[in-house]
């Protein structure tokens, strides 16, 4: 991944047309991995960390400028399951939001962005054991990442997303307080303008 950045940015640096963000629309497809923190409920005793899972993007956006837009999206998490002893866990979880955009154009061709936005969160537990469980919160999301952009309708981007955390009460999880998860993801996704 490193070198797919460093490769990026030089392609930047020596780019001559224009192709920053114009204004206008974009949709985007971003495929990588989610993360869950704090998850130390069930069988797991705290001793064992929910597998990182899958993750899949949608998302639509304007450019009011090269340097402010909007977007909005919708995050589907993956099973994460894990297994201790006889007792299997399993997270999955989602997340829609609406989000800032500012831009920073670092060459003709590559920009750096920021998101700052309102998330709705969900995460769903399921076990072989214990009861079932659902969290559902909404949340401030922040985002941080690059694009590089081919032309003036095509670009590729690489970006972390915080999607805040969400509570189980105490008692829903075999646990004797509440347990609060956290879900991020990072991902890397093909951006259509028109």
């Amino acid at each position: 991944m490193k070198k797919f950045v460093t490769g990026v940015m030089l392609l930047a640096a020596i780019s001559a047309p224009a192709f920053a963000a114009n204004p206008g629309g974009y949709a985007a497809i971003d495929l990588g991995s989610a993360t869950f923190s704090g998850a130390t409920f069930g069988g797991t005793g705290g001793n064992l960390t929910f597998p990182n899972p899958g993750s899949f993007h949608i998302s639509g956006g304007y450019h009011f400028d090269q340097n402010v837009g909007v977007e909005v999206g919708l995050a589907g998490i993956g099973d994460s399951t894990i297994n201790s002893g006889f007792i299997t866990e399993t997270l999955k979880s989602s997340a829609f939001y609406v989000a800032a955009v500012g831009s920073l154009p670092l060459s003709s061709q590559f920009d750096l962005f920021g998101k700052l936005g309102l998330a709705s969160t969900k995460i769903d537990y399921t076990s072989n054991f214990f009861v079932p469980a659902s969290a559902s919160k909404g949340n401030v999301m922040f985002g941080l990442g690059g694009q590089y952009n081919f032309s003036q309708q095509f670009g590729l981007r690489v970006q972390y997303e915080n999607f805040g955390k969400v509570e189980f009460p105490a008692g829903t999880i075999f646990t004797n307080k509440p347990v609060s998860v956290g879900l991020s993801t990072f991902t890397v996704g093909a951006v259509f303008s028109f």
